[in-house]
């Protein structure tokens, strides 16, 4: 599967009710107004902070963050169109099948915590990690002035239950948290091992330093998953050389059972549809819904901006 390109995104105002404003739907009034707002504006810009939607070559308000699947080097060559376009650059935990396998892991005892110590301990010793010179190799042949963002990357601890390869999705993890870089994180049922994996790199003897940001992708707003990484967050200021790391939450509605976010995140939500099929009408809706999630659009656009000052650009490794 090849990567996809970023690119203008198209959008066309529609004529039909927004499908979370509509009659039928169960929002509140204040959350449909909201909506129809976004969707409806031809002067607020929101970004799409992550998507696997392909480009689309007619413009528009709408701009979105392409996240790979699969590591695969842009192809053609990127061509960034807008200031606002960015590249996401990395490996799903589902297509782990396309990298070598790393070094066996070591036994396991039945100590859970013990054991995912031992197999992070592990993958942190077999330096250097290809996949890690790899990556970098693919941000240093971007053109110059290319914003890019690393991920679509991470955990998920459905999909090692399932096929069993725990230590290949450790190992692949640590070597994009070791980039050093701004990730958008992939993150199943797997927020604690997401956590101390950071931690291992960022503050526990690791050699790698924290990025300024990242960002935790569809994620549910449990409220003790938002205390954790809030935590995570003191705690990497103090040990891991960054004084204004941040942990964003991308906000998609299809992964969110609540209708309204709560409060105290507000000011730690992007707006994310995760879409890779579909049309842009329907890409936009689904933002307006999750700006209205999270108190508006403006806001959330106005954290991406703060974000895309921090990314890195392409020509040269770790550049701002």
């Amino acid at each position: 599967m090849s990567a996809f390109l970023p690119s203008a995104v198209a959008v066309s105002k529609s004529s039909s009710a927004c499908f979370c404003c509509s009659p039928s739907s169960s929002s509140s009034p204040q959350l449909g107004d909201l909506c129809k707002t976004v969707l409806h504006s031809s002067t607020v810009t929101i970004t799409d902070t992550h998507t696997h939607l392909p480009p689309n070559p007619l413009s528009g308000n709408l701009r979105s963050v392409y996240m790979s699947l699969d590591g695969s080097p842009p192809s053609p060559p990127l061509t960034p169109s807008r200031p606002g376009d960015v590249f996401g650059l990395g490996v799903h935990p589902w297509y782990l099948g396309n990298l070598p396998p790393p070094p066996t892991p070591p036994p396991p005892t039945g100590n859970y915590d013990a054991d995912l110590l031992a197999m992070i301990s592990l993958s942190l010793a077999s330096h250097p990690n290809p996949l890690t010179s790899d990556l970098k190799r693919q941000v240093l042949g971007l053109p110059n002035g290319t914003k890019y963002i690393i991920g679509e990357c991470g955990l998920d601890k459905v999909a090692w239950k399932r096929s069993g390869n725990m230590y290949a999705q450790l190992s692949a993890f640590l070597a994009h948290v070791a980039l050093g870089l701004p990730m958008s994180m992939h993150c199943v049922k797997a927020g604690r091992e997401t956590r101390m994996c950071l931690e291992a790199v960022w503050g526990r003897g690791g050699e790698g330093k924290a990025p300024t940001f990242v960002i935790v992708h569809g994620f549910c707003f449990r409220e003790q998953e938002v205390v954790e990484w809030e935590a995570l967050e003191r705690r990497v200021r103090k040990i891991g050389g960054c004084e204004d790391f941040r942990v964003y939450f991308g906000l998609c509605p299809r992964h969110v059972k609540v209708e309204v976010v709560p409060e105290r995140v507000h000011g730690r939500c992007l707006v994310e549809s995760d879409m890779a099929e579909g049309g842009v009408e329907e890409q936009r809706e689904m933002l307006a819904r999750a700006a209205s999630m999270c108190g508006g659009g403006e806001e959330a656009e106005r954290r991406w901006i703060e974000c895309l000052k921090k990314l890195p650009c392409g020509g040269s490794y770790g550049s701002g």
